[in-house]
């Protein structure tokens, strides 16, 4: 144990003698570059005027080089001030941690959770499980890119090192952005093109992906950007013949399962931005192409070639803006979208949206206040293919899934930031929204309200109360023809918009080194939306949880992080389970266990990394990711019991068994060198580097899966600095 002891302290010493030799210049003789590789401690550091003078060096603004966010007050300002519990990951992050996908940078937020589906990821956010990831908003840049039908954005081509930050608000935050939020936003920053970039990665089993950045900045409000990624990854075999009991309600899938390399495949993707400023206006554009794996439905097509299906998205989005100032007081904001949605399923089905939004805001800025208010519109043209045969053994119907349809939106919001004094803040907002996609209920009201007090700065505290209301997509709307005819299906539909109400209570504490947060949170959630054979409101949820994070720099070279999450959670199922006219139980996912407590959600989850740099130009993060006691189940076929109908006296049903997966341990490790020679950059990144494939549980599949085991990539940057 003292060798132990003593080869701790050397190599501790030998890392703070690396930051001796990696002092920091002089502010005059630093360049951008310089500037960009300072740490958020070593900026803290520093008298403002010399932190004034890098910005100018760096032509970004004092508060981007101090992290500042956007996302939850579509307004610059801290995240302690923000009046949502916020997390940053920074440029630095993803391409030091080798970040190559938003599963890999969410699982590492506390309150986040990401498993398996069928062939897909799906997030969970503070123990609300749902089976698609439809309640969490992924902008970038701050207009929503989310696909129309069962988003699938976690294992997608969008390549993280374009991106300058990804901005993530925890609970509902949307009471600027309409009723399309519920438990989450993850919003993409892109960066813009100080430099033009090129990368090429490499990995094992079978993953390529290029990307490139360029572009030229005149000014900091002059500036254009264009950003390409191409990406293909192979899939792993998740449900292993013999060791999954497969679902005998979607028995339809079980050969495609067994056979399965298919989960998480992707065939050759790619994800296209562009962006440009100049002075107040402003244009971005995205384009999205993704094509995935996809089991299918029954009667698409032979169950031996399931394997090969293919689920094509596209995305191509347009947005223009223009942000002025009026006067020194008073702004204006007016943007205008246009998004054309495509989902293609097997046997070409196709489901086709076009929407068309609009907003006109002002906003008033005082020394004390800063009001904003605007009204939103959005008109949605569904124009779809998609047409299914029913049968069973008495009826054989022919629907459309969703009909061609023209729906609207109207949102009108009002916020204001009122400094009481330095040290104490109050929010205040509501929003108003009105959505023509279902037959009742369309009108709807959100409230914010937040008190943000810093007796000093080494502590900061809030007390939130947000809420956030979720209109269904169409694809789950009584606009479903092909649900609504169907005999087994009749009068199971979303009646209701999902409302979610959180209470939340943040305190921050910081040192020069060290930054500690602890989140405590009551939340409740009416009407929640999910499959239930077909969508419906399936019940109401409710849970309490505490979330802490704490990260220290012990020297500018070696920092160390951590963060864990505990939720307690209760749902209450209100809908019936769904039955043919016969009174036979028609097989469905459950949602919770026998003790209410949701499906494939952990109790307890936590994390730990570290960040090191040697010499100025090698950096290393490891990190570990756990999780326990989360609930599971599988359909055993070895027990049935009698339920008999008034056609089938004997008739039997399945036994779930339900269980706990417990003590999950993952590895991830990316060592990345910078300047090898002038502009070259290399890494290498782990994944499950201990090959952990225990069995684990799936959201809304009746049944678990084999993660994805030990995988390996190499990246080659290649920077142009100018």
């Amino acid at each position: 144990m003292k060798v132990y002891k003593k080869l701790i302290v050397i190599v501790l010493a030998l890392i703070s003698v690396t930051g001796t030799f990696a002092q920091i210049k002089s502010v005059p003789e630093m360049n951008r570059a310089d500037v960009l590789q300072l740490t958020i401690e070593e900026l803290y550091a520093l008298p403002l005027e010399d932190v004034i003078q890098l910005s100018r060096i760096a032509g970004v603004s004092v508060e981007e080089l101090y992290e500042m966010v956007s996302t939850s007050s579509r307004a610059e300002e801290s995240k302690e001030e923000a009046p949502n519990v916020m997390h940053v990951i920074t440029r630095d992050d993803i391409k030091h941690r080798g970040y190559r996908s938003l599963r890999e940078a969410l699982i590492n937020i506390p309150g986040f959770g990401v498993f398996m589906k069928d062939v897909q990821y799906v997030a969970q956010v503070r123990g609300i499980a749902p089976n698609d990831n439809e309640k969490i908003s992924f902008m970038v840049n701050g207009h929503r890119i989310n696909q129309m039908s069962e988003p699938d954005l976690l294992n997608s081509p969008i390549n993280l090192s374009n991106l300058e930050r990804i901005e993530i608000i925890v609970g509902p935050g949307s009471v600027l952005y309409g009723a399309e939020s519920l438990v989450a936003i993850v919003n993409m920053i892109t960066r813009k093109a100080y430099e033009n970039e090129m990368s090429v990665t490499v990995g094992a089993p079978n993953e390529f992906a290029v990307n490139t950045t360029l572009g030229k900045v005149w000014d900091t409000d002059k500036h254009i950007s264009f950003s390409f990624t191409g990406m293909q990854r192979e899939g792993w075999n998740a449900y292993k013949a013999g060791g999954v009991t497969f679902d005998e309600g979607n028995a339809f899938n079980q050969l495609a399962r067994a056979k399965s390399t298919m989960p998480q495949r992707m065939y050759p993707s790619f994800f296209l931005t562009a962006n440009g400023q100049y002075e107040s206006w402003s244009v971005g554009m995205s384009s999205f192409s993704y094509a995935s794996s996809r089991i299918g439905w029954a009667g698409v097509i032979s169950l031996e070639d399931r394997e090969k299906l293919r689920n094509q998205d596209y995305i191509n989005s347009i947005e223009v803006k223009n942000e002025s100032k009026l006067t020194e007081k008073l702004g204006f904001l007016f943007s205008a979208s246009f998004d054309n949605k495509q989902t293609m399923q097997p046997n070409n089905l196709t489901m086709t949206q076009n929407s068309y939004k609009a907003e006109a805001g002002i906003n008033h800025t005082t020394s004390k206040n800063f009001l904003q208010t605007g009204l939103q519109m959005g008109y949605f043209q569904e124009r779809n293919s998609v047409v299914l045969d029913y049968a069973d053994t008495v009826y054989v119907l022919r629907y459309t899934l969703v009909p061609d349809i023209d729906l609207w939106t109207w949102g009108y919001y009002v916020s204001d930031k009122y400094s009481v004094s330095n040290r104490f803040k109050l929010v205040m907002a509501i929003r108003a929204d009105y959505n023509s996609i279902l037959e009742n209920n369309r009108f709807s009201v959100s409230p914010r309200l937040a008190a943000i007090y810093m007796p000093s700065k080494y502590f900061t505290t809030k007390l939130m109360l947000n809420t956030a209301t979720r209109y269904p997509s169409s694809r789950a709307s009584h606009h479903n023809e092909f649900d609504k005819n169907r005999p087994d299906r009749a009068g199971r539909t979303v009646t209701k918009p999902e409302q979610l109400m959180t209470v939340e209570s943040e305190n921050i504490f910081f040192t020069n080194k060290t930054r500690v947060s602890l989140v405590a949170y009551y939340q409740y959630l009416k009407d929640f939306i999910t499959w239930f054979n077909p969508f419906m409101n399936v019940g109401d949820f409710s849970g309490f949880g505490i979330e802490t994070t704490w990260k220290t720099s012990f020297t500018p070279n070696i920092s160390v992080w951590a963060n864990t999450t505990y939720n307690n959670a209760d749902f209450k199922q209100t809908a019936l389970p769904p039955a043919y006219e016969d009174g036979a139980a028609v097989p469905t996912s459950v949602t919770v266990n026998h003790k209410g407590e949701m499906i494939a959600v952990p109790k307890f989850s936590g994390n730990l990394g570290a960040d090191f740099r040697f010499f100025r130009k090698l950096y290393f993060s490891p990190r570990i990711n756990y999780f326990t006691a989360q609930p599971a189940t599988n359909y055993d076929h070895s027990r049935l019991v009698p339920s008999p109908t008034p056609r089938d006296p004997d008739n039997k049903i399945t036994v779930f068994d339900f269980f706990y997966v417990k003590n999950q341990v993952y590895v991830d490790a990316a060592l990345t060198f910078e300047g090898i020679v002038k502009g070259l950059d290399f890494r290498i990144a782990a994944q499950n580097i201990f090959n952990n494939r225990h069995q684990t549980a799936t959201v809304f599949s009746n049944q678990t899966y084999t993660p994805q085991g030990f995988t390996f990539q190499a990246t080659v940057f290649y920077s142009l600095r100018r």
